[in-house]
């Protein structure tokens, strides 16, 4: 499964190769070279999805951000990924709280009425939203925010009605 986009920040894109040896020039739009350079990998924008790719080396000189890719050995790997654009994960300052975590509190039901329990927090990871859900014998359960799950958001009752596949209610208890 890919990140969502809406999920990510939008940094900047890959200019062009630069030497032999797969090494890229970064163009920043949103963030300093030099908090671009503490990052050990970055998200590409591949035909709308976003990917991983892991990060060898990174040079700030002269305003310029080089970067040496893992995967990228030759200019003609470099060709491919140019001009895509780079994301990152959205800092805590950059997402917005009542956006994730206006679940919270919420009864979950697992379709078509079986109550899961109550939400009591959303944790953000990196490639998944997981509801932390605090069940009715009080033990703590996670279940991945996927919207092919989701069957039906009723914010009036204030409850999130999903089809989790059998048995991961039971994974977690």
């Amino acid at each position: 499964m890919f990140p969502l986009i809406e999920q990510y920040t939008s940094v900047g894109y890959i200019s062009k190769p630069y030497g032999g040896n797969g090494t890229v020039l970064i163009e920043l739009k949103a963030l300093e070279s030099k908090e671009f350079a503490k990052r050990n990998y970055v998200l590409l924008d591949i035909q709308q999805k976003l990917v991983p790719f892991f990060i060898e080396e990174c040079v700030c000189k002269n305003n310029n951000v080089y970067v040496k890719f893992c995967d990228i050995h030759s200019v003609d790997d470099a060709e491919k990924i140019a001009g895509l654009r780079i994301y990152i994960e959205q800092t805590a300052d950059e997402v917005d709280d009542e956006d994730s975590h206006a679940l919270v509190s919420y009864s979950l039901f697992n379709a078509p009425h079986t109550l899961v329990g109550t939400i009591t927090d959303v944790l953000e990871y990196p490639m998944q939203l997981l509801l932390e859900v605090e069940t009715p014998q009080n033990t703590q359960v996670l279940i991945p925010l996927v919207d092919e799950f989701i069957v039906e958001i009723d914010e009036e009752k204030r409850s999130i009605i999903m089809n989790i596949p059998e048995g991961l209610v039971d994974l977690n208890v």
